[in-house]
């Protein structure tokens, strides 16, 4: 994938990105009335459709929406020294994101690879995002690394597994966005 971005990239990739977590960013695990949050499945899919230099962006705007959020009221729960991890909990995302655009073939195989990258991606940053927040926030009473075990195993599978359904999502435009172009290179 080329790193320039056209103009049409901006509106067709960045935009509905920047859209999505805008619109689910305050929810982390969602609920009958709103999507969970799709803030990690939008730093992957930022890695494998964006140029690199977008990245910052896309981080300004989870802190200024999280800020935001806080000022309005919002719980501040998870703001501690931690918070600030999530800037290489994110990068861990766009780079799995990176690495997965890099395939060249785009078959079976692939959607095999896709799992895989993001479990490895979302591992990673699950691991970074909720080990700063134990460790470096005032929450647990009695910190230990039995205890912070037992506490990563309640919420990994969420946080893994919840943005897959961006992902899904995301795949089937992707497919059908490439079937309607062949389609059309075909007939004409």
């Amino acid at each position: 994938m080329t790193q320039s971005l056209r103009s049409s990239d901006f509106f067709t990739k960045f935009l509905p990105l920047a859209v999505l977590m805008l619109a689910t960013r305050y929810f982390h695990i969602g609920s009958a009335w709103h999507l969970p949050d799709a803030s990690w499945a939008v730093f992957f899919l930022g890695g494998f459709y964006l140029r690199r230099a977008l990245f910052p962006l896309l981080v300004a705007e989870t802190v200024a929406i999280d800020f935001i959020f806080f000022a309005l009221g919002g719980s501040a729960y998870c703001l501690s020294p931690g918070y600030w991890f999530l800037l290489p909990t994110y990068a861990a995302l766009w780079f799995g994101g990176e690495m997965l655009n890099k395939i060249a073939e785009r078959n079976v195989r692939f959607f095999a690879l896709a799992i895989a990258y993001w479990w490895v991606a979302a591992s990673l940053a699950y691991f970074i995002s909720n080990a700063s927040f134990y460790w470096l926030s005032d929450k647990a009473v009695d910190p230990s690394w039995s205890h912070y075990i037992e506490h990563a195993q309640i919420w990994y599978a969420a946080f893994v597994s919840r943005p897959m359904m961006y992902l899904l999502a995301a795949a089937l435009v992707h497919f059908a966005i490439v079937q309607a172009q062949r389609l059309r290179m075909a007939v004409s």
